[in-house]
C-alpha cells in the first residue's frame, strides 16, 4: 500500500488522504482507491484488461481474443444497454448517456465521462439511425469482425459495416482509447500481485491470515485477530501458558474462576479440532456478478455502490460459497441459501471458529494448482490443527475457448500427474491426521441443455445459446467446450471429464500419504437438481444468470448439504465428535468475536 501510495500524482493523493480520514484504514484507503482507477474504465486500460481476464479465469492465450476481444463484448453490451434504457425510461440517448456516470462509484465517474464525451456523439447518431450496438461498435472501431454480433437479426440493419471517418488513421477520433487516461500500470502491477499470489494484500505479520476483508483478506481465509504478530492466526494449536491470549483466533481466551483452567483448555483439549480448506477453481471461489449489473430494468442509482469492493473480490463470494461460507445471512448482490462445509465443522465443533481457507482461483487448472495455487496454503505441520481439505476443479481442465479445443484440454496422465505432484506438496504442510478430499468434474452439458434457449438479463432476445455463439466468435468464452451449440462438441467436453475424473480412485488406491487420507465423490450437480425439483424448482434457477456457466447461491448452499451428508455416512470419523461445550462456548463468548 505504501508502494501504491508513493506513486500517486498530487491529485490522487488528495483523494487518497481523504479516503484515509472517512474510512480510517489507510492501507485499504490506498488499495481501493487503486482499484478505483483502474476500474473506472475498463474500455480504456489495456493492462486492467488483462488484469480482468487473469481474475475471471481467461486462458492467457486468449485475453486479447479476436476483432477487438473484450472491448468489442463491452461495447456492444454496454450501447445495448444504453438503447434499451432509452426506451424504458422514455428519453433521448443523449439524457442516458449524460446520467450513467453517476450511478457508478464517485472515484470511476470521471474516466466515465471522458469515455462519454469521446464516443457519446457517435452512439447517439448511430442509434438515432437505427444502426444496431453491434453496428456502432463496428462504425466507431471497437469491433472489427462483422459476423460477431450479439444482439439477434431483428436488430441489425446493415449486412456491411464502414469504418467512421472520424476513426480511419489520422481521423480526428483515431487516436486509441488508452489515450483519454493517464497510465496506471504501477497500481496495476500491485493488485496483480495478488491474484497472482493469491495471497492477503494487507498482512503486516506475513503470517498469510489479514484483517481485511477483500482482496484476499478474511473474506477468504478466517480473520487473523492479530496482524502484528505471526504466532496469532487461526488454526494454530493454542498454548496453555498464555490463556489470555487468544492465539488462534476462535473468540475464546481467559480462565474459568471456578476451576482455574483456561477457557481454551477446559472447552477445547481433547475435541479434535479441525480446519477447512478447499483447493479450487472459481466454482470453490462462488464467482458471481449481480445481474443488476446487466438488466436494464434494474439498472440505476444505488446499483454499483459495492462495485468496488466486488472487484477486489475478484467478483467472487467466498463468504457465500459451498465451502467456506461463514455469513448469516446472504448479501443482496447474492442472494440465496446460505450453508458451507465449514459451518457444518463450526457447528459440530465451536473451537473450530474462523479455522477455514477458500484457496480458489477464477480459470483454475490442475497444472496451475500443482505450480503455484497450492503454495498459497497456509499450514504449519508441528503448530496447527489437521485439515478437512477439498480438491475441487470442476471444470477447466475440460474448459477453454480455443477453436481447435481438444488440444487444450488436460490429458488424463498429465492431470493425474498434477494431482500427484500436488498431494506431495500437501504431504509436506498439512498436519497428520488430515483429510482430502476429492470432488469431481461436472458434467457441463447441463449447461446448454438448461439454458440455451432462455433470454439473458442483458434482454432484446439475447438468449444464452446467442452468447455463447458471440464469445466463441469472440474466442473469449470461458467455455466453449460447454457452452457450444455443437452437441458434439459438448459430448466430447464430459468424454474428457469422465477420463479425468476416473483418475482421483486411480490415485486412492496407487497412492499412501504420510499426513492426510483420501477420499472421492463425483461433483454433485446431479442430486442437488432432484433436490431443486423436488421442491418446485427448476434446473436453470441453480446456474448464474450472467455467465450462464456457474452454480449460483442456492446451488452452493445445496452442494454443502450433499457432500456434508456424504461424508458423514461414509467417514462420520473424519468429521470430529460433537463438541459437548458448544452450550457453555456459547453462553461464554457469543459470537466468538465474529469474523
Amino acid at each position: 500500500a505504501w508502494r501504491i501510495g508513493r506513486a500517486f500524482d498530487s491529485q490522487c493523493t488528495c483523494i487518497v488522504y481523504d479516503m484515509r480520514v472517512q474510512k480510517g484504514r489507510m492501507a485499504t484507503a490506498l488499495c481501493l482507491v487503486a482499484l478505483c482507477f483502474i476500474a473506472a474504465a475498463p474500455l480504456a486500460s489495456a493492462s486492467f484488461h488483462d488484469l480482468m481476464m487473469k481474475f475471471m479465469g481467461h486462458d492467457p492465450a486468449l485475453r486479447g481474443g479476436l476483432g477487438g476481444g473484450g472491448t468489442c463484448a463491452a461495447c456492444s453490451v454496454v450501447i445495448g444497454l444504453v438503447d434499451q434504457l432509452a426506451v424504458i425510461h422514455d428519453e433521448p440517448v443523449a439524457d442516458i448517456l449524460s446520467k450513467v456516470c453517476g450511478w457508478l462509484p464517485s472515484e470511476a465517474q470521471e474516466p466515465c465521462k471522458k469515455i462519454v464525451t469521446k464516443y457519446g456523439p457517435y452512439v447517439i447518431k448511430y442509434l438515432g439511425n437505427k444502426m444496431s450496438p453491434d453496428e456502432v461498435c463496428l462504425k466507431v472501431n471497437l469491433c472489427t469482425l462483422p459476423q460477431c454480433r450479439l444482439w439477434p437479426k431483428e436488430h441489425q440493419t446493415m449486412e456491411t459495416v464502414e469504418l467512421d471517418e472520424d476513426f480511419l488513421p489520422g481521423g480526428r477520433s483515431s487516436s486509441p482509447l488508452q489515450s483519454i487516461m493517464s497510465p496506471w500500470d504501477f497500481i496495476v502491477k500491485e493488485v496483480e500481485r495478488v491474484f497472482d499470489s493469491h495471497e492477503p494484500l494487507v498482512d503486516f505479520d506475513n503470517d498469510l491470515h489479514g484483517p481485511e476483508k477483500t482482496l484476499r483478506g478474511s473474506d477468504w481465509r478466517g480473520k487473523d485477530c492479530n496482524d502484528w504478530d505471526a504466532n496469532i492466526y487461526p488454526g494454530r494449536i493454542e498454548d496453555a501458558s498464555q490463556p489470555e491470549a487468544d492465539k488462534n483466533c476462535n473468540g475464546i481466551k481467559g480462565t474459568d474462576p471456578e476451576t482455574g483452567k483456561s477457557y481454551e483448555e477446559l472447552f477445547c483439549a481433547d475435541s479434535q479440532q479441525m480446519g477447512t480448506v478447499i483447493l479450487g477453481d472459481s466454482a470453490a471461489a462462488h464467482f458471481h456478478i449481480p445481474p443488476e449489473y446487466l438488466d436494464p430494468t434494474k439498472m440505476g442509482p444505488g446499483v454499483y455502490k459495492e462495485l468496488i469492493s466486488t472487484l477486489a473480490n475478484e467478483f467472487d463470494w467466498p463468504q457465500q460459497s459451498s465451502t467456506t461460507a461463514f455469513v448469516n445471512q446472504a448479501d443482496p448482490d447474492c442472494p440465496g441459501q446460505i450453508a458451507s462445509l465449514y459451518e457444518f465443522m463450526r457447528s459440530r465443533n465451536r473451537c473450530n471458529h474462523r479455522d477455514f481457507q477458500n484457496i480458489a482461483v477464477n480459470g483454475a487448472r490442475s497444472g496451475a494448482m500443482n505450480s503455484t495455487i497450492v503454495r498459497s496454503l497456509s499450514r504449519d505441520q508441528n503448530k496447527d490443527h489437521p485439515v478437512l481439505a477439498f480438491y475441487a476443479l470442476i471444470g477447466n481442465d475440460v474448459c477453454n475457448g480455443h477453436p481447435d479445443y481438444e488440444q487444450h484440454m488436460t490429458k488424463p496422465e498429465e492431470f493425474k500427474a498434477n494431482v500427484i505432484s500436488a498431494l506431495e506438496y500437501l504431504d509436506t504442510k498439512l498436519p497428520k491426521g488430515s483429510k482430502v478430499v476429492f470432488v469431481g468434474l461436472a458434467d457441463g452439458r447441463v449447461l446448454y441443455d438448461n439454458m440455451h434457449d432462455r433470454e439473458h438479463p442483458v434482454g432484446r432476445g439475447v438468449k444464452y445459446s446467442d452468447l455463447y455463439n458471440y464469445l466463441n466468435c469472440l474466442q473469449l468464452s470461458p467455455c466453449l467446450v460447454w457452452m457450444n451449440t455443437n452437441s458434439t462438441i459438448r459430448d466430447a467436453g464430459t468424454a474428457r471429464a469422465v477420463e479425468l475424473n476416473e483418475q482421483y480412485p486411480a490415485i486412492i488406491q496407487e497412492r499412501n500419504f504420510t499426513n492426510f487420507e483420501m477420499a472421492y465423490y463425483d461433483f454433485p450437480f446431479g442430486e442437488v437438481e432432484e433436490i431443486w425439483k423436488q421442491g418446485g424448482g427448476e434446473v436453470w434457477q441453480l446456474i448464474e444468470p450472467v455467465d450462464g456457466f456457474h452454480p449460483n447461491q442456492n446451488a452452493m448452499a445445496l452442494t454443502a448439504k450433499v457432500l456434508y451428508q456424504k461424508l458423514e455416512k461414509d467417514h462420520p470419523d473424519w468429521l470430529g465428535p460433537i463438541n459437548p461445550n458448544n452450550d457453555a462456548i456459547d453462553k461464554v463468548f457469543g459470537d466468538q468475536g465474529g469474523y
